[in-house]
């Protein structure tokens, strides 16, 4: 299956400096059934079989190939580094369990975030199931599943009018990429981001521009500081796609003292967010990848690399909100919490993945740097 415009991007990258993997992971309440699991991942495997491929080369575009075998759970401790790079040759997932976790990691050439928090909430239903001697009706893959929403949605029409400017990027030494999480109360949050008139997805935001704004103002700089937050394209133009589909906004926070002026800025920058928005964000990729259909992939990729890069720049940081995933009653009771981790990148070093199951929001900040008091900062700043 040739892979849409953002797979191709990251195929195209070297999978040791840009390992393009992200993860979520299930913190349970109770130890995990190995045996249990497996079964579960078998089951998984069969609903979702675009899960269990490899990346290859073709002649003009990449493309997924099928691997023989089932995907296989493998039992793991739970650590604060952030998964390997997926090897050439090796499948593009991983599912990985200790006592009592349970995580799924994938790379970016499969699919995006919100197709993840579907496939692993799949899992855990099919492992409660198993556990209770019970079991899911079979559902065999829908063809609209593994449709290319971006080629679908485009409109070659359009042409972007999203200028990028330089942006504020800390000054760090390089360390070993690492996690740091902390779980909130979701209502509490909801209830101090009430009190300043705010949603939780613009408190979150603007307590992380903060907190780089302090951090700016030590080194002495005046670059705008900015964040990327990508965007479920599916929001806009309903589709069972569950490859990727999703975009980002560029966010710049306004320069100011007050949180609740920086915050409001944020807002009014999201509700810039609409369908022409995103259609403009498509098609200017889908207009490259149209132009060089016919170039030999060893230079392509060289092509999509630059293309993509620029794009990824001129951020300080990201933050990825998968929002509150609904899990089954049968889960829900089983599951503390759910984590949402992005791959480390050499050229960001601090980003952020969030996730929210019922009344708990867990907060991941994946950092490539050696010094992490900026993140410690703004973790502490959210539970105070």
């Amino acid at each position: 299956m040739k892979l849409d415009h953002l797979g191709q991007f990251y195929a195209s990258l070297d999978r040791q400096a840009h390992p393009g993997y992200f993860s979520i992971t299930a913190h349970l309440k109770e130890a995990i059934d190995p045996e249990v699991l497996k079964a579960a991942t078998t089951s998984l495997g069969k609903r979702y079989p675009h899960l269990n491929v490899r990346i290859k080369s073709g002649l003009f575009w990449y493309r997924h190939e099928r691997m023989e075998g089932a995907l296989t759970p493998q039992c793991t401790e739970l650590t604060s580094q952030p998964a390997k790079a997926f090897k050439k040759g090796e499948a593009l997932t991983r599912i990985l369990h200790g006592d009592k976790h349970l995580t799924m990691e994938v790379h970016h050439s499969v699919c995006d975030g919100r197709s993840l928090s579907k496939m692993i909430s799949s899992l855990l239903e099919h492992y409660f199931k198993l556990l209770g001697n019970s079991s899911l009706p079979v559902t065999l893959p829908h063809p609209d599943e593994a449709i290319d929403g971006y080629r679908t949605h485009a409109d070659l029409r359009k042409t972007p009018s999203h200028p990028k400017k330089k942006a504020y990027v800390p000054y760090f030494q390089p360390a070993d990429p690492k996690t740091i999480s902390r779980t909130y109360d979701l209502n509490a949050l909801k209830t101090k981001a009430k009190s300043f008139g705010l949603n939780v997805t613009e408190y979150l935001s603007a307590s992380i521009l903060r907190g780089f704004s302090k951090m700016r103002a030590l080194e002495g700089l005046n670059h705008p500081i900015t964040m990327s937050i990508p965007v479920d394209c599916r929001r806009f133009f309903p589709t069972a796609c569950l490859r990727n589909f999703v975009t980002a906004k560029s966010i710049t926070m306004v320069e100011s003292d007050d949180f609740i002026e920086v915050a409001k800025g944020i807002g009014k920058q999201l509700g810039q967010i609409d369908g022409e928005f995103i259609q403009e964000k498509i098609s200017e990729m889908e207009r490259l990848a149209k132009f060089t259909d016919y170039v030999p992939l060893f230079i392509k990729k060289h092509l999509i690399r630059l293309i993509g890069t620029r794009e990824s720049a001129g951020y300080t940081t990201i933050l990825s909100n998968l929002g509150n995933i609904n899990l089954t009653d049968e889960v829900s009771r089983q599951v503390d919490h759910l984590s949402f981790a992005l791959g480390a990148e050499p050229g960001l070093p601090y980003q952020f993945g969030c996730v929210a199951t019922g009344n708990r929001l867990t907060l991941t900040a994946t950092t490539v740097a050696e010094d992490n008091q900026v993140v410690k900062d703004i973790l502490d700043s959210l539970a105070t």
